[in-house]
């Protein structure tokens, strides 16, 4: 007889009070520290986890790499997987930071027209400097924007900054071992 586990469904998204003193950046980005310990530790498949925070995890993902390392910083880090260009262009729309989906669209039609060139490029880049240069002060807004849209959901839950990482170990451990697999 063949049994198949069912993972368990998260049902909230836990992220910690840090963003109150240190900026709004913090809570999207604590959103994808939240989804990386489910998928990498708990090994749960995203679509055990709110497709909210999945989508979160996602934009705060390209905004950071565009802030640290330029498009070509993201490029280079992400992998330019099919699933995350599309996670981030969902969370884009979801969130509703408008702008800086069109700089990523943009972006992806860059890498349609020339993938060789897309590929090959650098941060010396004319096309990409271009969008760098549009999307850097568009940065911080997204941010605000972000975390006000992470706080309306209905299922987020702060918790001290002190307790984040032990309450994301909890939560992962409580997870880990329910991916499906048939026996």
């Amino acid at each position: 007889m063949f049994w198949r586990k069912r993972p368990m469904q998260v049902r909230e998204i836990v992220a910690s009070d840090a963003f109150k003193r240190f900026g709004d950046a913090y809570l999207p980005m604590d959103v994808q520290l939240f989804v990386f310990e489910l998928t990498q530790r708990a090994k749960l498949p995203k679509e055990s986890i709110p497709r909210e925070a999945v989508l979160s995890a996602a934009v705060h993902n390209y905004i950071g790499e565009v802030e640290n390392g330029g498009q070509n910083g993201f490029i280079g880090n992400s992998g330019w997987s099919a699933e995350l260009l599309d996670e981030i262009r969902a969370g884009l729309k979801l969130i509703g930071l408008s702008e800086i989906s069109e700089i990523f669209a943009e972006l992806e039609a860059y890498e349609k027209s020339d993938p060789a060139r897309f590929h090959a490029s650098d941060w010396t880049d004319e096309v990409l400097q271009k969008l760098d240069d549009r999307m850097r002060p568009l940065c911080q807004e997204a941010h605000r924007i972000h975390a006000a849209w992470l706080l309306s959901l209905p299922n987020i839950r702060i918790v001290p900054d002190s307790d984040f990482p032990h309450v994301r170990q909890a939560i992962s451990e409580a997870f880990q071992g329910t991916r499906p697999n048939a026996q």
